[in-house]
């Protein structure tokens, strides 16, 4: 075991017919020599995986906004299953962005799917009751169709 730690050292054959004295000093060198580039290393590393993480973290910002953008688009010229796709996209990852799951309900009570709109705006206005009160009037506009087919 000690020839392998010599080896990974670097300590050559001519190092260990010294004194062990001074065998052990140079195992002691190397360990800290090794020890100080596998600290840098690892320096580099954290510096490099903390810049990537900010660099995603921004680029995930103009993702939002871009599907937001494009949702929009999509809904201003009544492509709604694009327009929903995008504002699915954003409930999926940045749930807390109520403006788009705002308008996914929005997208889907044109779509003529009342009851999942419904859903996601009882959701919403539990996450944020004062929101929008156009969220509250759609809702209460899907509630009162659903009361008005029940007693038809």
């Amino acid at each position: 075991m000690f020839g392998s730690i010599k080896k990974i050292l670097g300590v050559s054959k001519n190092d260990a017919a010294k004194e062990p004295t001074s065998l052990s000093s140079d195992v002691a060198q190397g360990l800290r020599q090794k020890s100080e580039k596998f600290s840098q290393f690892l320096g580099s590393k954290i510096d490099s995986v903390y810049e990537e993480f900010f660099s995603i973290r921004e680029k995930c910002q103009d993702l939002r906004q871009t599907n937001f953008d494009l949702g929009m688009s999509h809904l201003e010229n009544g492509a709604l299953p694009e327009a929903i796709f995008r504002f699915r996209f954003i409930k999926k990852f940045w749930p807390t962005y109520l403006e788009a799951q705002y308008q996914l309900a929005y997208c889907l009570v044109l779509d003529e799917k009342s009851q999942e709109a419904k859903k996601i705006l009882e959701e919403l206005l539990k996450k944020d009751p004062n929101f929008n009160p156009l969220a509250q009037e759609l809702l209460t506009h899907l509630n009162q169709i659903g009361e008005d087919a029940k007693n038809s």
